[in-house]
């Protein structure tokens, strides 16, 4: 829920919304002048809507059904002015009413705020513009335009504008505060050690998520210094809406969750997509992301998946992938669980465990042979970038890989050895890691 609206919805929750614009007198000269947009309210809704889209708004992506709903009512509000200035009134709380309820649906449809305020600049423009067409006709008239209409419908404008704005907004307020628990308990009975399939259902469900289709979760490590307890749900608002938009789509076709100090976050994936072909597509994509001036340090990709049981091991996936990528390869920023999978399997496989710490037994003796080794991996075994990196000859490089291979009998030029001891290294790094943390 993001802060500023909650605030600003507070606000004019406490604030009666008055429309105390008074219609001014005109003469019977102007009301016969404006006669014809009372009788002709479409032309002005068409120019009103065609200078919004015109304009790039999110009227322009509206469905047809959606955009003759949005038609209907700016030609309320642009007629309504002429309306009460002929009929000598003022504007009523039923109006006001139907208006103001205009607004909370423009949030339901997907129009973003200031798409929906461009509304009043366009009206008011093009009812100024009706006004000057008609002292351009009629010069008698240009001073009653000008200093009687003129200012009434500024104050007209401002004061509906105020009034459907602060309809937009309660409805955002509550509308994210029920989507925030919903989000909630979603994530809840994901990560409940009792699977509730039905409870899944339901909740995605009422998100508009699909609860069959396949998702995969990304896990985000932050580097995030938290001064206000809404801090952090604002950042991850503003994470949130970064990846969404960066996977062309809204928030609100993705769902998230804080934990153990990871942001996470699930992406519905196309059906029939292969687990092969969503990994490297997720991979690209994440490692396009603009990390530029955002506290995202690290990006943890899990599997697809589906069900409340894939979305949790998803999940799990994602963490891990940080938790093991970031030891492996410390200087890569995206890490996927596929890269980690073949080691963690391998973790819980006692036989291979004890044969992969037989290798790094073999040179226990020459932590200077561990160290060479170490960086070549890093270093993607490129001789002369690691030699660089050691401060060594190549030469030397050579000579300390063929000792490790003597000792281990091994070459450099089996594909199948080299896996292994990529592998043994990466499980010696991390089995350094957890030992140094829990000093």
């Amino acid at each position: 829920m993001n802060l500023a609206s909650a605030w600003l919805s507070t606000h004019f929750q406490s604030t009666q919304v008055i429309m105390s614009v008074m219609t001014p007198a005109i003469s019977r000269e102007l009301k016969a002048k404006i006669r014809h947009f009372v009788e002709n309210p479409a032309e002005l809704a068409d120019r009103i809507l065609a200078r919004l889209i015109q304009g790039n708004s999110d009227y322009a992506k509206l469905a047809d059904e959606a955009k003759r709903d949005a038609w209907e009512s700016i030609r309320t509000y642009s007629s309504l002015w002429f309306r009460c200035l002929y009929e000598g009134r003022t504007i009523n709380s039923q109006e006001i009413e139907q208006l103001t309820q205009s607004g909370r649906r423009r949030f339901h449809q997907g129009i973003g705020l200031n798409s929906l305020l461009r509304v009043f600049r366009a009206g008011s423009q093009e009812m100024l513009d009706a006004y000057l067409q008609i002292g351009v006709d009629d010069p008698g008239l240009r001073d009653e335009l000008l200093f009687t209409l003129s200012p009434s419908l500024l104050e007209y404008v401002d004061s509906l504008s105020l009034a459907i704005a602060h309809a937009y907004l309660q409805e955002q307020f509550q509308g994210a505060r029920w989507r925030d628990a919903r989000r909630y308990e979603l994530s809840s009975i994901v990560f409940n050690h009792d699977p509730d399939p039905e409870g899944f259902q339901r909740v995605c469900s009422a998100l508009g998520l699909d609860a069959e289709g396949l998702w995969l979760a990304i896990a985000l490590a932050l580097d995030f210094q938290v001064t206000h307890p809404g801090d952090l749900e604002m950042e991850a608002e503003r994470l949130v809406a970064q990846v969404a938009s960066h996977f062309n789509t809204t928030s609100g076709h993705l769902t998230y969750v804080m934990r153990h100090g990871r942001l996470i976050i699930w992406l519905p994936r196309a059906r029939g997509e292969s687990l092969l072909l969503s990994d490297r597509l997720m991979r690209d994509r994440m490692q396009a992301f603009p990390l530029a001036n955002t506290p995202i340090r690290h990006i943890g990709i899990g599997l697809i998946n589906q069900g409340v049981a894939g979305w949790a091991a998803s999940a799990s996936e994602a963490l891990k992938a940080i938790e093991t990528g970031t030891v492996a390869w410390p200087q890569m920023r995206v890490h996927s669980y596929s890269n980690v999978a073949i080691s963690e399997s391998i973790k819980s496989s006692r036989p291979a465990l004890r044969y992969l710490d037989s290798i790094i037994e073999s040179l226990g003796n020459e932590p200077e042979l561990i160290a060479t080794l170490d960086c070549f991996f890093e270093h993607s075994e490129k001789h002369k970038i690691t030699a660089a990196a050691l401060n060594i000859h190549p030469n030397t490089l050579a000579y300390r890989l063929d000792r490790i291979m003597s000792l281990l009998g091994g070459r450099t030029s089996d594909l199948d050895f080299m896996v292994s001891l990529r592998l043994a290294m990466a499980l010696r790094r991390e089995s350094h890691r957890l030992d140094l943390d829990r000093r």
